[in-house]
């Protein structure tokens, strides 16, 4: 740095003075320092270089000699210094051996035995540079016969083996280990080469002397620069792996000139694609590559068995039950980590590796343009896995690791399965990228749409420009969720605490193995590592955690939706006169410009590229932006990565203070967690990251920010939300709405909770849980409760049938139609009579406007389990009925046709009649129909969904235990090791 500080300020002192520095790198840069100020003056300085060992530094001086001094240069000196290089027999220095000889002819005299030695030269490029001037300066052909140095031995199978087992770890000074994984299945002979520079020694000690930000990481020289390496050079090993960021590749100058150098590719570099061996990946410590400075020391290197399949394999085993649950019995978490993402592959094969590549944000490479958009997303919150992924404890970045490589073992042993663009090459960092939140930009289009729609309207009311719509109707939002009860051993026979979920997610949306997956399957699996875990529960696929329910035997939990409001706009002024800048605080505040570029398949199989600018702030992104005004979205979930280690910690946790600590961590921000233990306990915890906001409440609008002082900087304290532990009635329920009536005795106040909690509510399948859940008499058992939990009551038949019948009354043509109501028994059981004309009423007359318009009497908080009650429009349901009566004679069916003939699951060969309806109509069972193309008639088939498995045949999406010991079937059917499973045998 002194040196190319001196010449830039011209002093040819300083750098005279620097040409006899003791550090050979350091003399190198005065000399090009020297050739650009004295230029000739320095003949000396050049010259007495000439005697060095190191080849970068000779080289410079060579040529500095050649511009500047080439008459007054001795012929003798570059001979001596070329036979002295020459002896040393590295094909590595071929550079300055050819720089020597170049400056040999630049001086022009000469003695012709002087060079013929080196026709024969074990360098083909010296010798034909020798012939060259040989030939140039007798004027007679002189033909190069090079006579090559012996190549190193390819590595046998064996030492293959051994290299697939193995792993390169470089110690950096100051910093910690980089954990590098060969890949001698992509370049046998380099990945060799590098392990045993490694066992030799021979790295330790060198720095990393390049650091390209965004680009790459060099080094493993011997000089710690570009021209000196380890011989001799090596051939290139190009292969079609991608230079993904992480991967390590082979420093070369040209085509086989590997010369020991490495490089580390810190993005997604394709440029480098087929040009450049790579024979390595980082699989631990990305992180201190990414914090590598120029001149960082490699410490220690050495050569370690690693953690690939191979031994992963041996220790993790898998026994299936008779309906196929995995259990995965493993010796240490990444064991079980690898054996979870082997099942999941084994059930959904590419549906997972497209998952994982979705992290990545490269599946419009792939798919096209229409995944352009998750491509843009993904591509931060992978950037965000890749910063925090050494943050996390080991126990998590051990499982994400174990998780990818158990994808990875699967894809190698079943190419068949995957498309060729699928590679078994997934990290921890992509399984991690799974879990990474980013700001959402859902909430933010849903503002964007109702500002421009308030624009278009031309309102010019505060709230309708800043996005408000205080008119919506919030019946009109999603109505799907899950359910879950927990009952207090004062409840239950056995004296134990009784757990219960029913989660409302289809099990068949990520069959379509080559689309993105909506990460919404769920997959039962039992993993344990004795005397460190032992938990059964779902997970979801594609990803290493994404536990919403199950157990450990201490304890258990269910999670159901809670919908919080999390996100904040706010509404700066733009600045007056500094173009992409806001003002706050009186200040001006730059704008950030981020471009980023994402390339994807064209219809017709090319490939082009789209880059995309966004704009960002220390508060959150820039979502939009108008003359006046500058609007921001503040997201807490933005860059949140430690769900999956919140979720281990939950998972291994044996009491209800430990599992209470660890939800502090807040880090999965959208559900209710209903909770029980062996203990007795039971509770309900509403977990969500709130904002402390320091401005009012502004619903959908945009709050104004002046100052940074009127945007929200903190959480909402964990002690302030929501928590129902052992309550009066022994039972806490959840489905879906707020917390304020989770349990009727004790209604939550509402004066010591935060403001933007979402607003009270009850809906009929709240409160037809809560009129189940609540009600004395006999003590439950566990077959009790699932029986009723499947309770087919429709609540919205009780509160409006005898309103609607006496609608009906007054039309003769609905007789029959309110005599199949009145004889109806409000169930959506499988064989009831009447329930499906009801459904179609529903539809025709609750979808003609907003619900609370539909009630003889809306919902009142201060009556929250009774209401809403009766018909507000008997005119409109009486036609709403006459509709019906024409839907089902249009579609062939009686009017008391019973509700299974017409709601099925239809899977393959079975074909039976289900209860339940649709969330809406607030029956306990859950089976949304659809209607199904067949030749014979209009039959309706459930969607297979959220239906409970005993009715629907579906995969135990009732989870439902007494708390104590765990209980549940373990009938192995096989007993499989990954290496003798079906992909293996």
């Amino acid at each position: 740095w002194a040196a190319r500080a001196a010449a830039e300020a011209g002093s040819e002192a300083v750098l005279a003075q620097l040409a006899g520095d003791p550090v050979p790198n350091v003399r190198e840069a005065a000399l090009r320092g020297l050739g650009m100020v004295a230029g000739a003056r320095a003949r000396d300085a050049y010259l007495a270089q000439l005697d060095a060992d190191d080849p970068q530094l000779v080289m410079t001086a060579t040529r500095q000699l050649v511009e500047h001094a080439a008459a007054d240069t001795p012929v003798d000196a570059l001979l001596a210094a070329l036979a002295r290089f020459t002896a040393r027999q590295r094909e590595t220095e071929r550079d300055v051996r050819v720089a020597l000889l170049e400056a040999v002819g630049a001086v022009g005299s000469f003695e012709s035995d002087a060079l013929a030695p080196y026709l024969t030269d074990f360098d083909p490029a010296v010798a034909d540079r020798a012939a060259a001037l040989l030939t140039e300066a007798t004027g007679s052909e002189h033909a190069a016969a090079p006579q090559p140095l012996p190549r190193t031995p390819t590595p046998d199978a064996a030492r293959l083996a051994e290299l697939e087992r193995s792993a390169v770890v470089l110690h950096m000074a100051g910093l910690g280990p980089i954990v590098v994984a060969l890949r001698p299945d992509l370049a046998a002979a380099n990945a060799d080469r590098f392990a045993r520079l490694a066992a030799t020694g021979a790295l330790d000690g060198r720095t990393f002397h390049r650091v390209e930000p965004n680009f790459v990481i060099q080094g493993g020289s011997p000089n710690a620069n570009e021209y000196s390496g380890e011989g001799p050079y090596s051939r290139d090993e190009i292969s079609s792996q991608p230079h993904w960021r992480g991967t390590v590749g082979l420093s070369t100058r040209g085509r086989d000139t590997g010369d020991g150098q490495i490089f580390v590719n810190l993005a997604d570099n394709l440029r480098l694609d087929f040009n450049y061996t790579i024979y390595g990946v980082v699989v631990e410590g990305m992180e201190i590559v990414d914090a590598v400075q120029e001149g960082a020391v490699i410490e220690r290197a050495e050569v370690v068995r690693s953690d690939t399949a191979t031994a992963l394999v041996q220790r993790v085993e898998i026994h299936r039950t008779e309906y196929g649950v995995p259990h995965i019995v493993a010796e240490d978490l990444k064991a079980m980590g690898f054996g979870l993402g082997y099942v999941q592959s084994e059930a959904y094969s590419a549906s997972i590796a497209v998952a994982m590549m979705a992290s990545r944000g490269v599946l419009a490479r792939h798919l096209g343009a229409e995944e352009l958009n998750a491509d843009f997303a993904a591509r931060e919150t992978h950037a965000r896995a890749v910063e925090t992924f050494h943050r996390l404890d080991p126990g998590t970045r051990q499982v994400y690791l174990g998780f990818a490589e158990g994808v990875n073992h699967y894809i190698r042993l079943h190419p068949d399965e995957y498309p060729p663009w699928v590679e078994p090459d997934f990290t921890g960092v992509d399984a991690l990228a799974r879990d990474v939140q980013g700001w959402s930009r859902g909430d933010a289009a849903r503002f964007v749409a109702r500002l421009r729609a308030a624009e278009a309207r031309g309102r010019d009311d505060e709230e309708s420009r800043d996005g408000g719509t205080p008119h919506e109707d919030p019946d009109h939002f999603l109505l799907d969720g899950s359910n879950a009860w927990a009952f207090h051993g004062s409840r239950t026979e056995s004296g134990r605490p009784i757990l219960l979920r029913n989660p409302h997610l289809r099990w068949d949306g990520d069959h379509d193995l080559l689309k993105r997956p909506s990460g919404l399957t769920y997959f039962e699996a039992h993993v344990r590592v004795p005397g460190v875990i032992d938990f059964y529960g779902d997970f979801r696929i594609g990803t290493a955690f994404g536990i919403i329910g199950g157990f450990n035997p201490s304890l258990g939990w269910a999670t159901t939706n809670n919908y919080p409001v999390l996100s904040q706009v706010y509404r700066l002024a733009a600045h007056p006169t500094l173009a992409d800048h806001a003002e706050l605080d009186g200040r001006p505040l730059p704008l950030a410009r981020r471009d980023a570029t994402v390339d994807y398949r064209t219809a017709d199989g090319g490939f082009e590229v789209e880059t995309r600018t966004s704009w960002h702030t220390p508060h959150g992104p820039v979502i939009h932006r108008t003359d006046d005004h500058v609007y921001v979205l503040k997201d807490p979930r933005d860059g949140e990565f430690r769900r999956g280690e919140q979720f281990l910690r939950m998972m291994m946790a044996s009491s209800l203070d430990e599992w209470l600590e660890v939800m502090r961590m807040r880090a999965h921000p959208t559900s209710n967690f209903t909770y029980a233990d062996r203990d007795g306990n039971i509770a309900h915890y509403y977990n969500a990251r709130l904002p402390r906001l320091p401005h009012p409440v502004t619903g959908d609008s945009a709050a104004h920010a002046s100052s940074a002082a009127d945007i929200w900087s903190e959480l909402v304290p964990w002690e302030e939300l929501p928590l129902y532990l052992n309550p009066p009635g022994g039972y806490v329920q959840q489905a879906n709405d707020p917390p304020d009536y989770t349990n009727l005795n004790v209604p939550m106040d509402r004066d010591t909770v935060p403001p933007n909690l979402p607003e009270p509510r009850l809906r009929l399948r709240s409160q037809l849980s809560l009129d189940l859940a609540a009600a004395g008499g006999e003590r439950l058992s566990l077959e009790g409760v699932m029986r009723m939990k499947h309770s087919p009551r429709m609540l919205m038949a009780e509160r409006t049938v005898d309103d609607l019948v006496a609608a009906a009354g007054e039309d003769a043509g609905l007789a029959e139609a309110a005599a199949v109501l009145t004889a109806w028994d409000r169930t959506a059981a499988a064989a009831s009579r009447g329930g499906v004309l009801f459904e179609r009423w529903a539809g025709e007359y609750f979808g003609g406007g907003p619900d609370s318009l539909r009630w003889r009497e809306r919902w009142d908080p201060e009556r929250p389990a009774e209401t809403p009650f009766g018909l507000g429009d008997p005119a409109a349901a009486r036609d709403a009925l006459g509709a019906a009566v024409a839907s089902l004679a249009d579609d062939g069916l009686a009017l008391d046709v019973a509700w299974g003939d017409v709601h099925r699951v239809v899977r393959g060969d079975v074909d039976v009649p289900v209860s339940g309806c649709r969330l809406r109509w607030d029956a306990s069972v859950r089976c949304p129909s659809r209607r199904l193309p067949t030749g014979g008639g209009p039959p309706i088939a459930a969607t297979p969904g959220s239906c409970w498995w005993s009715s629907a045949t579906s995969p135990a999406h009732t989870r439902c235990c007494r708390t104590g010991r765990p209980r549940g079937r373990n009938r192995p059917i096989s007993r499989i090791r990954p290496r003798c499973s079906r992909a293996a045998r």
